[in-house]
């Protein structure tokens, strides 16, 4: 939970199932920290999913978040790959994978080999790379036209 209070989230409850040793919670996080906290908790949970609720004026959108480590030959790294659903429930109008910055190159090409939730990310084209000091982000379209290649499965 300190990287939800670090980033500045506010955690509102939680839950946690003592049978099936899992925890639910519910936090507020300010939209323009989401893809960041999202890395952090993915650094500090390792593989979860998560449900993303937005409220944009009179719209309600749902989106969910894959956190996973994903491991290549230099190491174990955390990612996180949010799909966002704006015009579809089933396709995601965008996808975005946070990952540290100064994550090898071997990594990105490990996380585009992946199926996550329904979408497989060879499906995907990138559209844009962002790098901060706390995070890369690669802005990804799905085109489910691309013929997939091999991947494993995440969220599943």
């Amino acid at each position: 939970m300190d990287a939800l209070v670090w980033i500045g989230a506010s955690l509102e409850w939680v839950y946690y199932n003592p049978s099936r040793e899992s925890a639910v919670f519910r936090a507020t996080v300010a939209r323009e920290r989401l893809h960041e906290c999202l890395l952090k908790l993915a650094e500090a949970v390792g593989q979860a999913e998560v449900t993303i609720v937005e409220t944009a004026g009179q719209e309600r959108y749902i989106h969910e978040a894959f956190l996973a480590t994903v491991e290549v030959p230099s190491g174990r790294y955390p990612v996180m790959i949010l799909l966002e659903y704006r015009k579809d429930p089933f396709i995601p109008s965008s996808i975005t994978v946070g990952l540290l910055p100064g994550s090898p190159e071997g990594l990105v090409d490990a996380v585009m080999r992946l199926t996550v939730g329904r979408v497989n990310m060879a499906s995907t084209r990138l559209l844009k790379r962002v790098v901060t000091d706390d995070l890369m982000l690669l802005l990804l379209e799905y085109s489910p036209g691309i013929p997939p290649k091999e991947h494993s499965v995440v969220g599943e």
